[in-house]
C-alpha cells in the first residue's frame, strides 16, 4: 500500500533521513511498518517538440527510491528504466502526441520561463490515458531547479505492509516533526468551544432567516400563481 503527503522541507537532508526520521516517528506512534519512502517535487508546466506545445506535470525523483515504491519496470512500453541527468521518461499519450521515443529530445519550459532540453529515455504506461499525457519523469534536481523549488519537495511517497493504517502514517509522517513532537500543534480549549459554537449557530440563524423573511413578505395569491 502506498501512502502519499505533501510536505515542504530541505530535501537534501531528507533524502538522507526519511526512512530513518520515518522509524523514529514509528516508534513513538506505534504506527505500521514502512518499508520504503521516496521524495518528489512535483509542479505543472509545457513540453514542446517540433512547435507543438503540451500541458504537463513533471514530476522530480531519486530513481533508486522512486523504484521502490512504483514498479516502473510494469510499466515500461519502451526504451530503459533510468534517470541520468538530462533525461526524462514520459507516458506513452504524450510519446504519441509529440511523435517521441527513446533517444528523442524533448524541451520542457516551466511557468516562469525557465527551459531545458531533455533526452527521452523511456516511454511509460501508468495504467490511466490522461496520466500518459501528463506525467513527466525527471531527476529531481532538475525539477527543483526548472519550478525554482530550491531544495523543496512537495510530496513523500511511503509503502507501509498494513493498507488499514497507511492513512494514519501519513497524516502522522506530515504532521510530525522527525523527533516525534507535532509539526503544527493544536490546542483545544472551552474557550475556543464555545466561541466556536456560539459562532456556527449565529451564522446557521441568520442563514435561515434571511429566506424566511423574503419568503414572507410574498403574496400568496402571486406565489402560487408563479
Amino acid at each position: 500500500m502506498v501512502a502519499t503527503g505533501r510536505v515542504a522541507s530541505d530535501a537534501e537532508s531528507l533524502l538522507g533521513s526519511t526512512v530513518t526520521a520515518l522509524d523514529d516517528q514509528k516508534k513513538t506512534l506505534r504506527l505500521a511498518e514502512t518499508r520504503h519512502a521516496a521524495v518528489l517535487a512535483s509542479g505543472a508546466a509545457f513540453a514542446s517538440k517540433g512547435g507543438v506545445s503540451k500541458a504537463v506535470t513533471l514530476l522530480g525523483v531519486e530513481l533508486a527510491d522512486y523504484r521502490q515504491v512504483v514498479p516502473l519496470e510494469r510499466k515500461r512500453v519502451s526504451g530503459q528504466i533510468r534517470l541520468p541527468n538530462g533525461t526524462v521518461m514520459i507516458g506513452s499519450e504524450l510519446a504519441r502526441e509529440l511523435g517521441l521515443a527513446p533517444g528523442s529530445r524533448l524541451r520542457v519550459v516551466a511557468p516562469s520561463g525557465a527551459a531545458d532540453s531533455y533526452s527521452v529515455t523511456a516511454v511509460l504506461d501508468f495504467g490511466l490515458k490522461d496520466l500518459n499525457r501528463r506525467w513527466v519523469l525527471l531527476p529531481l534536481r532538475a525539477v527543483q531547479s526548472l519550478l525554482g523549488y530550491r531544495l523543496d519537495i512537495s510530496e513523500i511517497y511511503l509503502v507501509t505492509d498494513d493498507l488499514f493504517q497507511a492513512q494514519a502514517i501519513a497524516i502522522a509522517g506530515m504532521a510530525l516533526n522527525t523527533d516525534g513532537t507535532p509539526l503544527f500543534p493544536v490546542a483545544l480549549t472551552l474557550e475556543l468551544f464555545w466561541v466556536t459554537s456560539l459562532v456556527a449557530t449565529v451564522v446557521g440563524v441568520l442563514a435561515a432567516f434571511a429566506p424566511a423573511l423574503r419568503a414572507a413578505r410574498l403574496d400568496p395569491v402571486e406565489a402560487i400563481r408563479g
